[in-house]
């Protein structure tokens, strides 16, 4: 059966839902269709609601599809369900019963449908509870984010869009697998050229303590997606050094400096100042050495602060010098 009539004459989206909506009741209004029909009927009559700005009214239509358990309107309710995502509480207890149902009735691109709005869902209640928020609980959001990271992950069953691959990376984050959300992020920024994944990316390596990863990345971003010059000098630098090749390491980190001063980036510059002031002091260059890292140093404390490691490395190399 259609559910919703064909239209001939040119109407704005919103007349036509009040059209259809007003179609659909009165076919709801007769004792005509059967259980299943109806579901059908208030499914429609959901998303045509959610078009007209009748969000309550969606609601009820939503809740009056569920009262019987018919899998193929799952997906539809789901969707409908979705354009509540700045609300996330109030259809937690429609969309789990929805989730619930679809994990038991369907498979395939259904059901990843299904999953993959359930994962935004959870995604945004766990960001509720951020530090941010009016009531922050830190166990809350791991374990909604958790829960939001299995639902998108198992989506991906069918390909997905960037939104569904960009929750996922932020699920994952929050969830506390650091180091599984900075590739996520990197990927997601690569295959939908989002240069703000760069940036959460960079947040996310700094939760790890790898400040040249969390600067290359954030470099990224600000690049647009670009790989600056800075970036590549100074992580190419830092592993130098942790290999014990200093002698190698000092033409990057001068690459990377001159180029984070041509940036007039301070933040990224005192990581590259002091990588090349250690490289100069390790390959015996002491004079230049010491003078590079006496304006390094200060500057890494009040970019990146006490207690990291390419600030303690720059300072235990200047006071090596003193």
């Amino acid at each position: 059966m259609t559910h919703r009539p064909a239209f001939t004459d040119p109407l704005d989206p919103r007349q036509r839902a009040d059209i259809a909506i007003r179609h659909l009741r009165r076919q709801l209004a007769t004792e005509g269709p059967g259980l299943e029909e109806r579901a059908r009927l208030n499914a429609a009559l959901a998303g045509e609601l959610l078009a007209a700005g009748q969000r309550d009214e969606a609601l009820d239509a939503v809740c009056a599809a569920l009262v019987i358990d018919l899998p193929e309107v799952l997906p539809q309710l789901a969707e409908v369900l979705a354009g509540f995502a700045q609300e996330p509480r109030t259809i937690q207890g429609a969309l789990r019963l929805v989730r619930a149902r679809a994990v038991a009735g369907l498979s395939g691109e259904a059901l990843a449908r299904v999953l993959a709005v359930s994962g935004q869902h959870l995604l945004a209640l766990a960001m509720s509870f951020d530090h941010g928020s009016a009531h922050p609980d830190r166990a809350r959001e791991q374990a909604l984010a958790g829960e939001a990271y299995a639902d998108l992950t198992a989506a991906l069953v069918v390909p997905q869009p960037e939104a569904v691959h960009t929750a996922r990376a932020e699920a994952c984050a929050r969830s506390g697998a650091h180091a599984e959300a900075a590739a996520l992020w990197q990927r997601v920024g690569h295959e939908f050229g989002v240069p703000v994944a760069f940036a959460r990316q960079s947040n996310v390596l700094m939760a790890l303590e790898d400040w040249v990863g969390a600067a290359r990345a954030y470099a990224w971003y600000e690049a647009g997606g670009a790989d600056p010059l800075w970036s590549t000098g100074a992580a190419r630098a830092e592993a130098l050094l942790d290999e014990g090749r200093a002698a190698e390491a000092v033409a990057p980190a001068r690459v990377a400096l001159k180029a984070a001063r041509d940036r007039q980036d301070a933040r990224f510059a005192a990581l590259a100042g002091g990588a090349l002031g250690r490289a100069l002091a390790a390959t015996g260059q002491t004079e230049e050495a010491r003078r590079v890292l006496r304006e390094a140093v200060p500057l890494l404390r009040e970019e990146w602060g006490e207690g990291i490691a390419q600030v303690e490395a720059a300072e235990a190399a200047l006071s090596a010098l003193a």
